[in-house]
């Protein structure tokens, strides 16, 4: 999924958590304040 060039700088290195199909849609919409996936579903690491 393509990210924007604004806002948050991504942090390359790798995760072991478990996600969910629905987790790409949260942390791409969140720095635009959109609350895709529902109240389970947590922004990537990446952005945080």
């Amino acid at each position: 999924m393509p990210l924007p060039r604004t806002g948050r700088p991504l942090t390359g290195r790798m995760y072991d958590d478990e996600v969910a199909p629905t987790y790409p849609a949260k942390t791409g919409g969140s720095p635009f304040g959109v609350d895709a996936g529902g109240i389970d579903t947590e922004v990537l690491p990446c952005v945080r």
